[in-house]
């Protein structure tokens, strides 16, 4: 049965129902009109922002439980973790968060999202609302190990931006599959 309440709607996202398609309180009637096309883009994204905040807890729990076992069984996983170690590194449950990332819109208007991001100073973040399965959460986790790692290794400067292209374009071009 539908909740007669409106959903929390992410505040970068502007929804006027008549325009959009998109009506929080009438969440069954929201899907017939994604599938019969009477919902606009723009509807459809806070749609998907509104079940991202919904949805939260139970996606930050079951990244944390993915998490966990990659650090248990992922061989990528243990090696990035083993090499970081050896640059007297760390990473662990304590600094690889999973958190709900909310989605931006550039200034020409177009949707961005990412899955995890990296900080010399904090951690990993992984961005639980975007993981669709345990295999992507290791392929986002191992690409931001090597972050850690090329920051440790090579004193990778943030806010550099040609420190930044080199490391992207390293973990383009190499693969880390065996």
């Amino acid at each position: 049965m539908p909740s007669s309440r409106p959903l929390p709607s992410s505040s970068l996202i502007h929804n006027n129902p008549s325009e959009t398609g998109y009506d929080p309180t009438l969440r069954w009637r929201n899907y017939f009109n994604v599938l019969a096309g009477r919902m606009t883009p723009r509807g459809q994204l806070a749609m998907r922002e509104d079940a991202y905040i919904r949805n939260e807890a139970q996606d930050i729990a079951r990244c944390e439980e993915w998490r966990n076992w990659l650090f248990t069984y992922s061989p990528t996983i243990i090696f990035l973790r083993q090499q970081i170690r050896h640059l007297n590194g760390e990473l662990d449950e304590e600094n690889v968060i999973c958190r709900r990332c909310p989605t931006r819109i550039d200034e020409e208007g177009r949707v961005r999202r990412q899955g995890g991001g990296f900080s010399a100073g904090h951690g990993i973040l992984i961005c639980a609302n975007e993981m669709r399965s345990r295999s992507h959460l290791e392929d986002t986790l191992a690409h931001e190990m090597v972050h850690a790692w090329d920051s440790l290794r090579w004193k990778v400067k943030e806010g550099d931006l040609r420190h930044a292209a080199c490391t992207e374009v390293c973990l383009e071009t190499c693969s880390l599959s065996c």
